[in-house]
């Protein structure tokens, strides 16, 4: 099995960057994703290049501040509106405005992304987002993820075209209650006969923003686990090869 280990939310807070960066220097992280819509983006991608980490995909944001102000998508602030709303009243070709233009501006920084994802799964929230990244993913050449998921969020069924790379199975489970080296290691375990798998994570060190946050904690024991020996024994002892994207 090819296992990428991908974080979201690289450039939220400086925390979550610092932690990122351990996880890939440190430990197993082989893969993340960036919220070019957040504050800390390019603390992020100063970090990036000085640790020399080049496997940054789009965590494409629909939350917060806009890029593009589409008028469909954010309220009288400039800020987005909220999911049920947004998903609702979003014109498409503005959510393809915003999309390519959070993925331009990290191009902008000299970064080539490796993939594409969405914060909160935003990207599969809807048929209209489900059209819009696949639009993306097919402008920019690049890996989406889709994994096995079939449905939005929404209930609408998502039917994979035979052009869109994913990974044969998205593994999103490793969160919350299930973030110790027990379920990490049973959920691995399940997915053994799988060509190439991704597992989400969220590390982080804390720090005043990321404390904010109710899912604080949480991300500091996730990169004890993904720094830990037991995670990287489980690794080397099960034969499993640590991947990014660009396997896809």
């Amino acid at each position: 099995m090819k296992l990428i280990i991908n974080a979201d939310d690289f450039g939220r807070t400086r925390g979550i960057n610092y932690g990122i960066v351990e996880c890939m220097k440190k430990g197993i992280l082989t893969s993340t994703t960036i919220m070019m819509t957040m504050p800390y983006a390019e603390h992020a991608i100063e970090l990036a290049k000085k640790e020399g980490i080049k496997s940054i995909g789009v965590h494409l944001t629909f939350i917060e501040k806009s890029l593009s102000q589409g008028k469909t998508l954010v309220d009288e602030n400039g800020d987005f509106k909220k999911y049920p709303e947004l998903m609702a009243e979003a014109d498409v070709e503005e959510i393809k405005k915003e999309m390519r233009m959070q993925i331009d501006k990290l191009i902008s920084f000299g970064i080539k992304p490796t993939h594409l994802d969405g914060h909160h799964h935003a990207h599969l929230y809807s048929s209209k987002m489900v059209e819009a990244v696949f639009e993306m993913a097919r402008e920019y050449k690049l890996p989406v993820r889709v994994g096995n998921v079939r449905a939005t969020r929404l209930g609408e069924e998502i039917i994979l075209p035979d052009d869109i790379r994913t990974t044969n199975i998205f593994e999103g489970n490793y969160y919350g209650e299930r973030v110790n080296l027990t379920d990490f290691v049973e959920i691995l375990d399940l997915l053994g006969d799988q060509e190439v798998v991704e597992l989400m994570c969220h590390p982080a060190f804390l720090c005043s923003d990321t404390l904010r946050s109710t899912y604080a904690y949480p991300r500091l024991i996730e990169l004890d686990i993904l720094t830990g020996d037991g995670a990287k024994e489980y690794i080397r002892d099960k034969g499993i090869e640590l991947a990014d994207f660009t396997v896809l």
